[in-house]
């Protein structure tokens, strides 16, 4: 995308249409450094279900690795905060109870 903007209206419009692959395709091939209107718009799409969260790791995983530290209340508002936190939490989560499954069988 050319400009923040921009990218923020095509977050709108994937999200708005339901296109979810088209939403995560666009998070995963974006830079977001230093955007936080676009990561507001980005976590603010996400569904944070169990589903989603699975369907999605990957790209999820990265956007959280990538720009969890760009996250504070100086930079977007607390409902923004809650959801980068709490969608690394299920990501930890999920992750550590597949590996207690795993070491169980």
């Amino acid at each position: 995308m050319n400009t923040e903007w921009d990218l923020v209206k095509a977050i709108a419009t994937a999200n708005n249409t339901g296109d979810r692959d088209g939403l995560y395709k666009l998070v995963a091939e974006n830079d977001f450094t230093g955007k936080s209107q676009a990561i507001h718009a980005a976590l603010a799409s996400f569904y944070l279900t169990a589903e989603e969260i699975n369907k999605y790791r990957s790209v999820l995983t990265d956007f959280v690795n990538k720009y969890d530290n760009q996250v504070t209340p100086d930079t977007v508002d607390m409902r923004t905060c809650f959801r980068m936190a709490y969608l690394a939490e299920r990501l930890i989560a999920d992750e550590e109870i597949k590996n207690t499954k795993a070491l169980v069988k």
